[in-house]
């Protein structure tokens, strides 16, 4: 009886779990990164980046935390089913490339790619499959 109350618990506990989530070990990621991310700073006002193995709420919530943290990043809209990240930055002081791949190393992915531009939902009451955080 108390083994299955510990994996229950475990189970409730653990949401990446349940949803296949490929990064519940953040060791076993890549952590290069592509010639195409840079030092220098991204092109604002928006940038959308491509995540390896981002596909559960819990740990997109872990990504967004760590690129609000990023100086210069004003939002961030996480897409579960494509696996690409939008992000809003400022026009003052936007962030670098290596400073956005070691925010989402931080987190435990790998930052594939950074391309310019990306839209912002409009709506953020309704949207399947993404979420969207501000400062």
């Amino acid at each position: 009886m108390y083994n299955r109350i510990k994996l229950l618990t475990a189970l409730i506990l653990s949401p990446c779990l349940l949803a296949s989530c490929s990064s519940s070990n953040p060791t076993e990621i890549q952590t290069n990164t592509s010639s195409a991310i840079s030092d220098q700073p991204v092109s604002p006002p928006t940038a959308t980046l491509v995540v390896h193995g981002l596909s559960c709420p819990q740990c997109a919530s872990n990504v967004d935390k760590q690129l609000l943290a990023v100086k210069g990043v004003q939002q961030v809209n996480v897409n579960l089913g494509t696996g690409q990240v939008v992000i809003l930055v400022s026009q003052n002081q936007p962030p670098t490339g290596t400073q956005l791949a070691a925010a989402v190393k931080k987190s435990g992915y790998t930052l594939v790619r950074i391309d310019p531009g990306g839209q912002m939902p409009l709506d953020t009451n309704y949207i399947p499959k993404t979420a969207t955080i501000q400062k």
